[in-house]
C-alpha cells in the first residue's frame, strides 16, 4: 500500500507539472512576423540611438595590427581607420589619407597625403610620423602580425626583420602630412594592402603606456572610441565626437554582445531586441524573405571567400589530375540550395563584386562526374583511391 500510495502522490505531482507547463505555454505570446519596430518614415539619416549587434564567436583582441579574424575585425573596424577603404563596389578610397597616392613613373615609390584634423580618441592630432611608427611596430618580428607578408617589397624590411636595423629605410615621413614608402619592385597589389586594417595608425604612446594589454584597450582614431568590454560577454562603443567626419557616425552608442547562440539571437531580433541578424539559419532566412519581413530585407553578395585546401606537398595531391578530380567532384549548386540560396557558387577563387571575377570563365570550375572520373583515370586511379581521405571542415 505504501508503494502504491508514494506512486500516486508522484503521479499528482507530475499532473500538476503537466497542467502548470500547460497554462505557461498558452501565455507565451507567438514570436512576430514583421519588424517589432518600424521606420519612421525619414528620408534622411537620422542621429542618435543605440544599435545593438551580436555574434556567435568570441572577440579575441581589438589590436589593429595583429588580429586577423572576422569577429574581431567588425569592432577594429569601427574603432580604426586605416590610410584607404572600400566603397560598396570595392573600390579604393581615402580614409586617413586624403587622397590616392601618388606612385612614381617606375612604380617603386608611393607618396600618401596625410588628411589634416585627424585625432586620436585621447585627443592628440595624427600626423605621418604615426604611420611610420605604426608600420614598423606591425612589421616588428616579434609581434609577429599576420599582415606582414602583404608589405613584403618594402625596401630595407628583410634587414629590419632580421633586426639587423632599428628602422624600416623605405619609410619615411618628409613632414606631418606626408608619408613616404619605398618599394624593392613594382607591385600594383600594394596600394590595396593599404586599404587593410594592418595600415590603421595607433598613437604611440597609448601602446606604450598599456603594454600588452593594447590588446584589450585600444586608442584608435576610428567613429567610435571603445567604453567597456566585459570579455566573452559584450562590448560597448561610443560615438567620437572628435571624428574627422562630422557628419558620421549617426549612431550614438553600439552594444556588442558576444558568444550569442545563432538560434536565440535570431528569436531576439524577431522580438525587436537586437537590430542586425547576421549568418543566419537557412530555415530563419526563409522567414526573413516571406511574410512581414519581406518588405524590409534586402539581399545582395558579401565579397567572403570559402573553400578547401589540398596540401599538394602529399600524396594524393601532389597530383594535379587529383586535385582537378575534387574540383569536379563538388556539387556547389547542390550545397547552394542547401543554404536557401544563402551563398553562391563563384566558380573560381574571386568572388562576384571583386575586381578580377569573371563571370564568362572559360575555365570555371563545376560539377561534373565524368569529368571527374576521367581525372582520375588520368591519375592512374581509375577504381578511385586504394584508402579513403577524411576531410576536417
Amino acid at each position: 500500500m505504501r508503494s502504491i500510495r508514494a506512486r500516486s502522490e508522484v503521479s499528482g505531482v507530475t499532473l500538476a507539472s503537466l497542467v502548470l507547463l500547460a497554462v505557461l505555454l498558452s501565455a507565451c505570446p507567438a514570436l512576430p512576423d514583421r519588424p517589432r519596430y518600424e521606420g519612421a518614415g525619414h528620408s534622411e539619416p537620422v542621429r542618435g540611438g543605440t544599435l545593438m549587434m551580436w555574434e556567435e564567436a568570441r572577440v579575441r583582441m581589438l589590436d589593429p595590427h595583429a588580429a586577423f579574424d572576422v569577429v574581431s575585425g567588425v569592432l577594429i573596424n569601427m574603432m580604426f581607420d586605416s590610410l584607404y577603404a572600400y566603397d560598396r563596389d570595392n573600390k579604393l578610397k581615402p580614409a586617413i589619407a586624403s587622397a590616392l597616392p601618388i606612385i612614381s613613373a617606375d612604380g617603386r615609390s608611393l607618396i600618401v597625403p596625410i588628411r589634416r584634423g585627424v585625432r586620436f580618441h585621447n585627443g592628440r592630432l595624427l600626423t605621418a610620423r604615426d604611420v611610420v611608427w605604426s608600420f614598423e611596430r606591425m612589421l616588428h618580428p616579434d609581434l609577429n602580425s599576420p599582415g606582414a607578408p602583404f608589405y613584403r617589397a618594402i625596401v630595407g624590411l628583410d634587414a629590419y626583420q632580421a633586426k639587423q636595423a632599428a628602422h624600416i629605410t623605405g619609410l619615411s615621413a618628409p613632414d606631418d602630412q606626408t608619408f613616404r614608402i619605398e618599394l624593392t619592385r613594382p607591385d600594383q597589389s600594394f596600394v590595396y594592402a593599404l586599404g587593410m586594417r594592418f595600415a590603421s595608425p595607433m598613437a604611440r604612446e597609448e601602446v606604450e603606456r598599456v603594454g600588452a594589454d593594447t590588446k584589450r584597450r585600444p586608442v584608435g582614431q576610428g567613429p567610435f572610441r571603445l567604453v567597456t568590454w566585459d570579455p566573452g560577454v559584450r562590448l560597448v562603443l561610443e560615438r567620437n565626437r572628435q571624428y574627422h567626419d562630422p557628419k558620421r557616425p549617426y549612431v550614438d552608442r553600439i552594444v556588442f554582445e558576444e558568444a550569442l547562440k545563432r538560434d536565440t539571437a535570431f528569436m531576439r531580433f524577431r522580438n525587436g531586441e537586437v537590430d542586425i541578424a547576421t549568418r543566419v539559419s537557412p530555415a530563419d532566412s526563409m522567414v526573413i524573405r516571406s511574410g512581414g519581413f519581406k518588405p524590409y530585407a534586402a539581399l545582395g553578395a558579401q565579397a567572403d571567400i570559402y573553400g578547401f585546401y589540398l596540401n599538394v606537398g602529399l600524396a594524393p595531391f601532389d597530383n594535379v589530375h587529383v586535385r582537378r578530380a575534387v574540383a569536379f567532384a563538388i556539387d556547389r549548386e547542390r550545397w547552394a540550395r542547401a543554404r536557401n540560396g544563402g551563398i553562391r557558387p563563384a566558380g573560381q577563387l574571386l568572388p562576384p563584386k571583386v575586381m578580377g571575377h569573371d563571370d564568362a570563365l572559360t575555365h570555371m570550375q563545376s560539377f561534373d562526374l565524368a569529368r571527374a572520373r576521367e581525372e582520375m583515370k588520368r591519375a592512374g586511379h581509375p577504381e578511385g583511391l586504394a584508402d579513403p581521405v577524411t576531410l576536417w571542415t
